[in-house]
């Protein structure tokens, strides 16, 4: 699936709330596989903020990918860099 079919899926199903999703190759990585069976209940999410001349970047992790989309998408970015995983 390319990043514009994505995001029109996006649209489709209601997920998108005024934000762009691009696809990229590669996130760093904020949560660590031996912290899964500290949370058996997936309710992890791990954020870093950082700040710039360029404005404030929010970089996010977590079990649950839904979760961490409604969490960004109610910041109101432009746009949202998000890396495909499984």
């Amino acid at each position: 699936m390319t990043a514009s079919e994505y995001g029109e899926e996006r649209v489709r199903s209601g997920e998108q709330a005024g934000a762009t999703y691009r696809l990229v190759d590669s996130l760093p990585d904020l949560i660590d596989a031996d912290e899964y069976a500290g949370h058996p209940e997936g309710r992890l999410v791990r954020l870093r903020l950082t700040w710039s001349a360029e404005g404030v970047e929010i970089l996010g992790d977590a079990f649950r990918p839904d979760l961490l989309e409604r969490l960004l998408e109610g910041l109101g970015p432009d746009e949202i860099e998000q890396m495909m995983c499984g």
